[in-house]
Order: C-alpha cells, then structure tokens, then sequence
C-alpha cells in the first residue's frame, strides 16, 4: 500500500450491526466508521453484504423494514468503494457470508476484513487481506462517525 492510498476495510455485515444505535456494542467499529468519515480509510461494500446486514435487522433485531432501509441507505452513502464481485468463492462452508466478504475484498483488492467471525479469523491473512477482530485493528481513533439522514 503507497502512502497516498488509504487502507481499504471490509467489515462483517455482523459487527456493522454491533456498531448501530441503540446496541453499539462494538465501540471498535464506531472507530473504523469515523476513519471512513474523515477520509482516514475506504470502507467497501457490495449489494451482498447490504443484503445480509438488512436480513440481520429484519430477522434478528426485529426492525421494520422502513428502518432497516433507512440504515442500508446509509452504510450505502458512506461506503466509498461499492462492489459488484463477479468471482464466486467457496473457502468456508458456513456461514456463506464468509466467503461474500472474501470476494468484495479480493474485488476492492482490500487491505483489511474487520471481522468476530472464527472461520475469517482463522486464516489470518488470505491473498494479501488481513483479518481482524474490531478491537485490534487500530488504525483510526478519534470523533464517533456521523451520516447525514437524507432521503436515498
């Protein structure tokens, strides 16, 4: 990585879901969104992992679907590289969004997948891309991130 380049992140559409109002369980996260919002680091993103982080408030956080919109609309508009992988891989057997995250990172050529999930934390590192829980990827700290809510 040239030091022009920011460092491109993945995150787990889990640990997204960690790091919004009103859980913020995963302070770690709300870091890594701040880095994204003052232009610290690229978060990546694809229509598959929007999908599942909208499965996850609908069907295990209880969301309406007005609700879960608004947050997809969001995460959307922060992300600064949006990818549509046409490579199918198929390194983890479960969960499946495992290996959707493999193929946006390997897409976005991604420095980092910011993860809690044990079967990404165990290959450590996979074609250049480190896996990292959020708490150890130290990257950027500093003012909790903000999105202006406006319409999609």
């Amino acid at each position: 990585m040239s030091p022009e380049q920011r460092p491109r992140v993945v995150l787990d559409p889990v640990v997204y879901v960690l790091a919004l109002p009103p859980y913020f369980l995963e302070s770690a996260v709300t870091d890594v969104l701040s880095g994204v919002s003052h232009e610290a680091l690229e978060l990546v993103t694809s229509p598959q992992i929007l999908a599942e982080i909208q499965g996850i408030l609908l069907n295990a956080i209880g969301a309406s679907l007005e609700e879960s919109t608004a947050v997809i609309c969001r995460l959307a508009r922060l992300a600064t590289l949006y990818v549509s992988p046409e490579e199918s891989i198929a390194l983890i057997d479960t969960p499946a969004v495992a290996n959707r995250l493999l193929e946006a990172a390997q897409e976005a050529a991604a420095d980092y997948i910011i993860t809690l999930e044990p079967s990404l934390l165990k290959l450590d590192k996979w074609h250049g891309i480190k896996m990292v829980k959020p708490k150890d990827f130290e990257f950027w700290r500093e003012e909790p991130w903000t999105v202006a809510e406006e319409e999609c």
